[in-house]
């Protein structure tokens, strides 16, 4: 169905533009007006504004001060903080160990041919993660899927570089979370 067409007649158009002017005209003249008012209106309210409020119990208080380094500040903080845990921080290691036979198949295809002088028997570092001390008589809290292999063994790296073995206490799939613990004590 067609849209219905009105007709435009010299008439309407002569009243369109004639509001458009008056609208436009009357939009000048009020700010025109509001700006010249506005500095006696100002004013007053700004007065109340930028004196020091008091509360019923006679405290002062004061606008707050502006702060122009307040990004060093915070950088300073954070610094800071970051040397505190670094300590206890650590590296850990997943290791697992590996036969020839685990790799059957890999010497067939040509593409592995010049990876296959590689020893293949023994423990293999296979992938790792961080985590950090959260008391000093060892444990350390990391995310699951760093230590999700059940069948692997874990190493904890310090800070110094020593490296403890560690034992996995718990993991938490859905949080994402493991404890792992490690001899001694005195840790940070």
């Amino acid at each position: 169905m067609p849209t219905p067409r009105f007709p435009s007649s010299p008439l309407n158009t002569r009243l369109f533009v004639l509001l458009l002017v008056v609208a436009c005209v009357g939009g000048l003249v009020g700010s025109t007006v509001g700006l010249m008012a506005a500095p006696s209106l100002r004013e007053p309210f700004l007065g109340l504004i930028r004196q020091p409020m008091t509360s019923p119990t006679g405290i002062t208080v004061q606008p707050p001060v502006m702060v122009k380094d307040r990004g060093i500040a915070e950088d300073e903080q954070t610094i800071g903080v970051v040397e505190k845990a670094a300590p206890a921080v650590v590296s850990i290691v997943m290791t697992k160990e590996f036969t020839r036979e685990d790799f059957l198949g890999l010497h067939e295809d040509e593409m592995f041919a010049p990876f296959m002088d590689i020893p293949f028997d023994g423990p293999m570092r296979i992938g790792g993660g961080s985590g950090f001390f959260v008391s000093s008589d060892g444990l350390i809290v990391t995310n699951r899927h760093v230590v999700g292999d059940e069948e692997a063994s874990y190493t904890v790296v310090t800070r110094d570089g020593t490296e403890l073995p560690a034992t996995v206490l718990a993991r938490d799939p859905v949080l994402d979370l493991a404890v792992l613990d490690v001899e001694g004590t005195g840790y940070p």
